[in-house]
């Protein structure tokens, strides 16, 4: 069971994000245009800082998305490096945890609403002590996406 309380966050769409909310790989789904065609496979990277009120944690993210069919993908996404800065006490780092996420576009938006997805997420304790719990999460995702000219804008909810 997920111990940590759920939370909400708005992200911008970038490579690198840093802020209060915790931005993955899994915020692709947020709009229609990056549900693709169905056999899709695309491999990414992402750099992550994360803020909270005890310290900041660094993280380098890799996935695999394949797309299920216009409306549905999976995506596997492992930290193979994590690095977590308290504000008292040691630094700690090595490998993440890993996530399973089923993702299905349940509206792609239009030119008033945004894009309504929701998901599905299985974290798997692949880190180290040091870096994880140890222990296996789960959560279900409620992501809104809209594109306002160049910029995407994202809220994603988990609980």
């Amino acid at each position: 069971m997920r111990t940590s309380p759920a939370w909400i966050g708005i992200v911008c769409v970038g490579r690198m994000a840093c802020g209060e909310a915790h931005a993955s790989l899994t915020r692709n789904a947020a709009g229609s245009k990056n549900m693709g065609e169905a056999g899709a496979l695309t491999i990414d990277t992402a750099g992550q800082c994360e803020r909270e009120p005890d310290g900041k944690a660094w993280t380098l993210e890799a996935g695999i998305q394949y797309q299920v069919s216009g409306r549905l993908q999976f995506l596997v996404e492992a930290l193979p490096f994590e690095l977590q800065q308290p504000d008292s006490g040691q630094n700690a780092s090595g490998a993440g945890d890993t996530d399973l996420t089923l993702s299905w576009l349940a509206f792609a938006g239009n030119r008033l609403l945004p894009t309504l997805v929701f998901g599905a997420r299985v974290k798997l304790p692949t880190a180290g002590k040091e870096t994880g719990s140890g222990k296996a999460d789960y959560a279900s995702l409620l992501v809104l996406g809209k594109e306002v000219g160049e910029l995407e804008l994202g809220l994603e909810t988990e609980f």
